[in-house]
């Protein structure tokens, strides 16, 4: 909807997701699904934000929750089991969150 409005003129600027390669070109992105013609230009890119996240329920035992985020933080891109999973999630292997990455900032704050 965001780049449809974009490419319309209804809006001006908006904002969308889409993958970089190794030299942080654009490599792909929603407009491939669609033909928005030259309309669209990509103005900046962000760094990288995670773009699946897992989570468990806020009663989970705690120690479930840590047998789990070993298991996903040692699944190996190479190994048979897992690469096709990766494959299919577009990822390279799983991190750790940091949250306060993502907060906004509060007033006075930068």
């Amino acid at each position: 909807a965001v780049l449809e409005a974009v490419a319309s003129g209804r809006a001006d600027v908006g904002g969308t997701y889409c993958q970089v390669d190794a030299e942080g070109k654009l490599a792909s992105g929603p407009w491939e699904a669609r033909t928005y013609g030259p309309a669209l230009v990509a103005l900046a890119v962000t760094e990288p934000v995670p773009p699946d996240v897992l989570c468990t329920a806020p009663g989970a035992p705690s120690a479930l929750v840590a047998r789990l985020r070993k298991a996903l933080l040692a699944v190996d891109a190479e190994a048979e089991a897992t690469a096709p999973l990766l494959r299919r999630m577009h990822a390279r292997g799983f991190a750790t969150p940091h949250p306060e990455r993502y907060r906004r900032p509060g007033p006075g704050q930068a």
